[in-house]
């Protein structure tokens, strides 16, 4: 079992802009709708440009052992160290604030003001993965198990505007948020019909929903939805010295898509790949390319939003085995 070196886990690379942004958010479906104002009274809604942008990654060194206890059973175990930083920003940019009325009259009050917040977080964790593999001529079966696991955010951050206040929580300071991951399970299988072709299947079991952040000194909530995968994956050896590789997975997102019927039905879409293995005299070349594709509705109030998310990457490993 090889131990690779510090590399790329988790891309934190995420940007979200949002020009017509209300609070309260009176389009909002769930949890509970705002109510349909009643004659006499008010509601004051801010309109604001909302962005939030985060730019960074986790990096894991993976120290690993594997034992071969027969000639048809492996078992190992690998703790990987996880650590990583982000640049992270949130502001704020005020449009305006309503002021709705019965009978569908209001007015809008212009207010120029802006509020941002700039900092930085650390990340650190641990996580431990233990596994078997049995293998026959014509098949295999293996699997692993990862316990539970946190992941700890330091972070700090200094408040910027051109008016006081705090409406969006944009706090200067520093402080920690904590994210516990249950335990997780995957099973899987692989068939051997000739020497040239392998076929596999494996399924992964993550229970999410199970998952809590904790932020500072407030309750921890649970904010996912559980998301367990299936995958299928075929190798064919067109040569001595290289192997073709094709697969498929589910991507299932820890999220509902607003305003859905199923509360606990989370976004699904679908990853597809495709690569090469090259087996040259001094190093092995691993090269694959994947591409994602994610779909989803979001119903609200007064409208449907349509989304669509696609992900193209490339991945290149080299490695030698002594």
């Amino acid at each position: 079992m090889r131990s690779p070196p510090a590399w790329d886990i988790v891309h934190l690379d995420d940007y979200y802009q949002n020009n017509n942004a209300l609070d309260p958010n009176i389009g909002q479906e769930r949890p509970t709708p705002i109510p349909r104002l009643q004659q006499g009274d008010s509601l004051n809604v801010d309109w604001f440009q909302f962005v939030r942008e985060r730019n960074g990654s986790i990096f894991g060194i993976t120290p690993a052992l594997s034992l071969k206890i027969t000639d048809e059973l492996s078992v190992g175990v690998s703790a990987m160290i996880l650590t990583g930083s982000s640049d992270d920003r949130e502001s704020r940019t005020s449009r305006g604030r309503f002021m709705l009325r019965y009978n569908n009259d209001f007015s809008l009050f212009s207010e120029p003001r802006w509020e941002a917040a700039d900092g930085t977080s650390q990340y650190s964790g641990t996580a431990l993965t233990i596994g078997f593999l049995f293998r026959q001529e014509f098949f295999s079966v293996g699997g692993t198990f990862k316990p539970s696991m946190s992941i700890k955010r330091d972070w700090s951050k200094e408040f910027t505007g051109s008016a006081s206040g705090d409406p969006l929580s944009l706090r200067p300071g520093k402080g920690s948020d904590e994210l516990s991951l249950p335990a997780s399970f995957c099973i899987g299988a692989a068939l051997y019909p000739t020497d040239k072709w392998s076929i596999c299947a494996e399924y992964d079991i993550r229970e999410w929903s199970k998952a809590a952040v904790s932020t500072g000194a407030a309750s921890s909530s649970n904010p996912w939805l559980n998301g367990s995968v299936l995958k299928l994956g075929g190798e064919y050896k067109f040569r001595d010295w290289l192997d073709v590789r094709g697969g498929f997975r589910d991507d299932v997102q820890i999220f509902a898509p607003e305003g859905g019927a199923i509360l606990d039905d989370p976004a699904r879409g679908s990853v597809y790949t495709f690569g090469l293995g090259v087996d040259a005299d001094l190093v092995t070349i691993d090269v694959a390319y994947e591409f994602a594709l994610l779909n989803y509705e979001e119903k609200w109030l007064s409208n449907i939003n349509y989304n669509q998310v696609r992900k193209h990457s490339v991945s290149i490993e080299v490695s030698r085995s002594f």
